[in-house]
C-alpha cells in the first residue's frame, strides 16, 4: 500500500474533518452563555496542571543530577579528608591493635611501631607539601 491510496490513514485529515465540520456548523450551533467561561477555566486550570508537572519534573531530575554529583564527588571528598586530617591518638591507638594482631607482638611494642609509622607518614607528607610549594 502507498501513502497516496484512499486506505492509508491520516491523522492530520480527520482533524481537518472535524475543523471543516465545525467551521461548516458555524451558523446553525450557538453555544451558552456560560460556555465559553467554562471552556476557559478548564483550559487555565489544564495549564496550571502542566505548569506543576513541569516544576516537578525538573526537580526530579535535578534531585538526581545532585546525587549523581554528589557520588561522583564523594570518593575525591574522603581522600582530601583522609590527606588533610590530624592525626589522633585513637587513631593510633586501633592501627597498634592493628599491629598487635597482624604480628603477634606486644601492645607495647605494636603502639611504638604504630607511632612511628604515623610520623613516618607525617613527615613524607610534610615533604611532599614543601616539593610541592618549592616547585609552586
Amino acid at each position: 500500500m502507498t501513502p497516496d491510496t484512499e486506505d492509508a490513514f491520516n491523522p492530520n485529515e480527520g482533524e481537518c474533518q472535524l475543523e471543516a465540520m465545525i467551521f461548516a456548523a458555524k451558523d446553525f450551533v450557538i453555544p451558552s452563555e456560560y460556555f465559553r467561561p467554562v471552556v476557559q477555566e478548564a483550559a487555565r486550570e489544564q495549564g496550571l496542571i502542566r505548569a506543576q508537572e513541569r516544576r516537578i519534573g525538573k526537580m526530579i531530575i535535578g534531585l538526581i543530577l545532585g546525587s549523581c554529583c554528589c557520588s561522583l564527588a564523594w570518593p575525591g571528598v574522603m581522600y582530601l579528608q583522609s590527606k588533610y586530617r590530624a592525626v589522633t591518638t585513637e587513631d593510633i591507638h586501633n592501627r597498634a591493635h592493628e599491629i598487635k594482631r597482624q604480628r603477634y607482638q606486644s601492645y607495647d611494642s605494636a603502639f611504638v611501631d604504630a607511632y612511628v609509622e604515623v610520623k613516618e607518614e607525617q613527615a613524607s607528607k610534610l615533604q611532599m607539601t614543601s616539593k610541592q610549594d618549592s616547585i609552586d
